[in-house]
């Protein structure tokens, strides 16, 4: 995997709550469609932005997958230093030889408030732990791919 200005992959740096399990990076895929229905959104969460009591607007799905550091593969090899997500290539890496979380992960989901600031969530099927994204400005991401 390799740093690059642009492309349609990003890499945001996941955490978990878990006491035995890691979870240290996400990869989101951005397409066309998934920039379509991410601007739709933007929108509706917008619409709420001086509403009361408002927080985020939450729907189903997720990343790729949530993903730990290995020997062949850690997320600080791209992220600089204090940084949460920056775009890659995945050059020679295919998403299914990166090494997940040992939970089976469902209920993925990702949150949304009306500044456009996200995060993506699932649980551990069988425990119940959280893994989670770093929160990321969607203003940014939309901006900066052409």
């Amino acid at each position: 995997m390799k740093r690059v200005q642009q492309s349609t992959y990003l890499l945001i740096k996941a955490y978990t709550d878990s006491e035995w399990d890691n979870c240290d990076f996400a990869i989101v895929h951005i397409t066309d469609e998934w920039k379509q229905i991410m601007r739709a959104r933007l929108a509706k969460a917008q619409a709420f932005k001086n509403g009361p009591g408002f927080y985020y607007l939450i729907y189903s799905g997720g990343p790729e997958n949530f993903y730990k550091d290995d020997d062949v593969f850690s997320a600080d090899q791209v992220l600089h230093s204090e940084e949460e997500s920056c775009f890659v290539i995945l050059e020679q890496t295919n998403l299914d030889n990166l090494s997940r979380p040992n939970s089976r992960l469902h209920l993925y989901q990702m949150m949304i408030d009306a500044d456009g600031i996200i995060r993506y969530n699932a649980s551990g099927k069988h425990t119940g732990t959280e893994y989670y994204t770093a929160e990321f400005s969607l203003h940014d991401i939309l901006n900066s791919i052409i």
